[in-house]
């Protein structure tokens, strides 16, 4: 029998390859990071981004923090290490780091 399937939601904010991807630990957000240098943070359940970010490089690797429920590390391909610290979220905010 073959998988069956439905999207239940696709965004399509980044313009290359998605190379990582991690929900937050309380399971509210999730974050993805592209090679075109933009992480994302979006509703987990109904997929509406609430932030983008916009670093000089792309991104290789998130990890939401294991105590702080609402910060993600971020590796970017320069070599920088980002942390990003999400606070109160009601729109969608465009930042260049």
């Amino acid at each position: 029998m073959p998988l069956q399937y439905f999207e239940k939601w696709v965004h399509s904010h980044h313009t290359d390859s998605v190379d990582c991807i991690a929900f937050s630990n309380d399971g509210v957000f999730l974050a993805s990071g592209s090679m075109d240098g933009t992480i994302v943070i979006c509703n987990a359940a109904s997929g509406a981004a609430l932030h983008i970010i916009h670093c000089r490089s792309g991104v290789l690797a998130l990890k939401w923090a294991p105590v702080r429920l609402h910060e993600v590390w971020c590796g970017l391909g320069d070599g920088r290490l980002l942390c990003i610290i999400i606070g109160k979220v009601t729109g969608c905010g465009n930042t260049g780091i």
